[in-house]
């Protein structure tokens, strides 16, 4: 009998340091569940940097 426990997070599933995701800025978000996470459009649109503004370009088109 396994006693590992179950791998939930996107860091145990992929075998990823925790304290990786969160310096990348990124949310450890649990893969078991459905959660209703997405990019604002307009946040791109929004944004200095031109490859995300050429994002929202491909979006709208």
């Amino acid at each position: 009998m396994s006693t590992h426990a179950p791998k939930i997070y996107f860091s145990d599933v992929f075998d990823v340091d925790p304290k990786v995701v969160d310096g990348y800025g990124a949310f450890n978000i649990a893969l078991v569940n459905d959660l209703p996470l997405f990019i604002d459009p307009f946040l791109l649109f929004d944004s200095l940097d031109a490859k995300y503004r050429a994002l929202h370009e491909e979006i709208i088109s």
